[in-house]
């Protein structure tokens, strides 16, 4: 199992996967090798889960209380990690990290959730703390294959692919995951970047579709206005017409008044000339 630590100076157990109780004095730790039985996988399985991670980060179970030995109701795990320096270079203070699992706590749907109680120095504090303390003190993330890799997540690692690999390490280079932060950020404005051209793309063909149509609405503009002219011209020359009528109309009672008139001065003569003398 691959494991890039130097700070492990203690790891101890009891009651844990088998062993009763179990200590070992770590002078740095780098790769855990040994014939097939003799506990690497176990002390891999105490260092995940001392450090905050859960069982299926190892790819064994789903439920820390698996982990307790057969017959026995509690387990612990107490890592013991060297003073990390800060970027002066001062070393820090040596940090003791406790996790106590108690068989009787949690339930079976929530996988034993509740049934682990964890410790820095001696006090009670959540898995949080625990997890910020190791990432961002320590740089490790139990749940980064590239900063720990127990044996039975080996298959699991190979099949990373080169991206994969990438933010897998990025993740492992600091707590402040400031580099996979960064590179999630560039991935996101490239994408921004990209829905930006297709949006102008887009725009454009709109902007060529609304042209066009204007174009057309211009050609049924310019016809209507001339339609409208026409429809003009129609009403104007219907009125003249109409004019033209009353004005034929009117001289031919003009003359018909001037023939009635002569007519009656006609009558007149007739009558006066038929007079007796």
């Amino acid at each position: 199992a691959f494991l890039p630590l130097f700070f492990f100076t203690r790891d101890e157990k009891k009651d844990f996967c088998g062993n009763e109780s179990n200590q070992n004095r770590i002078g740095g730790l780098n790769i855990v090798i040994g014939p097939n039985g003799t506990g690497k996988s176990t002390i891999l399985c105490a260092i995940c889960l001392g450090l905050g991670g859960e069982p299926p980060l190892l790819g064994r179970a789903d439920d820390a209380r698996t982990f307790i030995m057969h017959e026995k109701d509690h387990a612990f795990i107490e890592i013991e990690l060297a003073p990390a320096r800060d970027a002066d270079g001062n070393p820090g203070p040596v940090n003791t990290i406790r996790r106590h699992i108690d068989r009787s706590k949690g339930t079976e749907r929530g996988r034993g959730k509740g049934a682990s109680t964890f410790y820095i120095n001696r006090d009670v504090v959540n898995k949080k703390e625990v997890r910020k303390l190791v990432e961002e003190t320590y740089h490790l993330a139990v749940d980064n294959l590239c900063t720990f890799l127990p044996q039975d997540r080996v298959g699991s690692f190979s099949g990373f692919d080169a991206k994969q690999l990438l933010q897998e390490t990025e993740k492992s280079l600091s707590g402040s995951k400031h580099l996979y932060t960064q590179h999630l950020e560039l991935i996101e404005m490239e994408r921004e970047i990209r829905q930006s051209t297709g949006s102008v793309e887009t725009i454009g063909d709109k902007l060529q579709q609304l042209e066009e149509e204007a174009q057309g609405l211009e050609l049924q503009k310019e016809r209507m206005e001339e339609r409208k002219e026409a429809e003009k011209q129609i009403e104007l020359l219907e009125q003249k017409k109409a004019w033209l009528k009353f004005e034929d109309k009117r001289n031919e009672a003009n003359r018909l008044k001037e023939e009635r008139n002569q007519s009656k001065k006609k009558l007149t003569d007739a009558r006066k000339s038929l007079q007796p003398l």
